[in-house]
């Protein structure tokens, strides 16, 4: 079963056929680049390796060490660190955007920031809507919490907080109004969303966005929902990446190629941002597909050759922001001025 959805997956690589020679072909095109990143570089050994068989530098900052004091880099990479650290981080990318325009950060560290807000991913995704033949995308219908309000039932209480740490990924699954009078004093908080629930055969759709670069697996998720004992019910992440346990149940039916990679390049359209990954579920007995959590720069676990498609989409996407940064010197004098051109 495995190893068919795998080969499914593969499907949705629109280009993922990258080897040596393409690698080759774009690094003897391309000066020697001075990479720098913030924030732990985990699974990214290929993608390191590469730059540095190719004449590219690599540094790992120290995020306790402002990153002015590092002088300028040619790209600076980040994945967001869990805590107030993390946004911290995203505040001196942004002023060091401004001391280094020629500098190409990955992602916009303002665009990345509301990430970090599950109010604002929702707002940012509110209304989406793809279509292609049967097959529908949406968000599920998420409301901020109000126990003074009718609210969606069954529903995911989620934190407003996303930036990775132990706090943002306290859940529960509400099942009754009485489940919703408990939730103040259960989470200590009313800084919390609230997403209805839709059984979706314990399947969650794991999509890994890299650019126009896309990849679809499966994970374990919750059961569907048949009765319940308890009102409230606390669980860690919906997607459970690193189970080991196998696949087994009724297949839900896949989201299609097409539907997939438009809700991505709508969902990167309206973010503002190239590594994201989204978690996708699929009502049971249904083509309707819901986008219930998107995140920043996932580990890309499962995608073949991730190391050179992170290699030739972090060069390419640095010569297209020389070009575009040049060509607006040079149209706009006024901006190349300002710029201390």
């Amino acid at each position: 079963y495995q190893r068919r959805v795998r080969g499914q997956s593969l499907g949705f690589q629109t280009s993922l056929h990258c080897n040596a020679e393409v690698v080759m072909s774009i690094s003897n095109q391309s000066p020697p680049l001075r990479i720098g990143f913030c924030g732990n570089p985990k699974y990214m050994d290929g993608f390191i390796t590469l730059l540095k068989m190719n004449r590219h530098s690599f540094e790992v900052l120290d995020t306790k060490k402002p990153i002015e004091e590092y002088g300028a880099f040619d790209v600076l990479m980040h994945k967001i660190i869990p805590g107030s650290s993390g946004r911290k981080m995203l505040q001196e990318l942004i002023r060091y955007q401004q001391l280094y325009p020629t500098c190409l950060i990955i992602d916009n560290p303002a665009s990345v920031s509301l990430l970090l807000d599950r109010r604002s991913t929702c707002e940012l995704l509110e209304n989406l809507t793809v279509r292609h033949g049967v097959h529908v995308v949406q968000q599920p219908n998420t409301v901020i919490f109000d126990p003074s309000i009718t609210n969606p039932l069954p529903a995911i209480v989620k934190p407003f907080n996303a930036d990775g740490s132990a706090e943002s990924h306290q859940m529960a699954l509400v099942h009754n109004e009485k489940g919703i009078q408990q939730i103040p004093d259960a989470f200590k908080s009313n800084s919390l969303i609230l997403q209805e629930f839709i059984n979706h055969d314990g399947f969650l759709h794991k999509i890994y966005c890299m650019g126009e670069e896309v990849y679809m697996g499966q994970r374990p998720s919750l059961p569907n929902i048949s009765s319940f004992t308890d009102d409230l019910e606390f669980f860690g992440r919906i997607s459970r990446q690193e189970s080991s346990e196998p696949l087994t149940g009724k297949l839900p039916l896949f989201p299609s190629l097409e539907v997939v990679q438009k809700t991505c390049q709508e969902i990167r359209a309206r973010l503002g941002i190239d590594l994201f990954g989204i978690d996708m579920i699929t009502k049971e007995n249904s083509t309707e597909h819901y986008v219930i959590d998107v995140n920043y720069f996932p580990s890309y676990t499962g995608m073949a050759n991730t190391a050179e498609l992170m290699y030739n989409f972090v060069l390419s996407k640095y010569e297209k922001h020389l070009d575009d940064f040049y060509h607006t010197k040079k149209s706009n004098p006024a901006h190349a001025k300002a710029l201390g051109a």
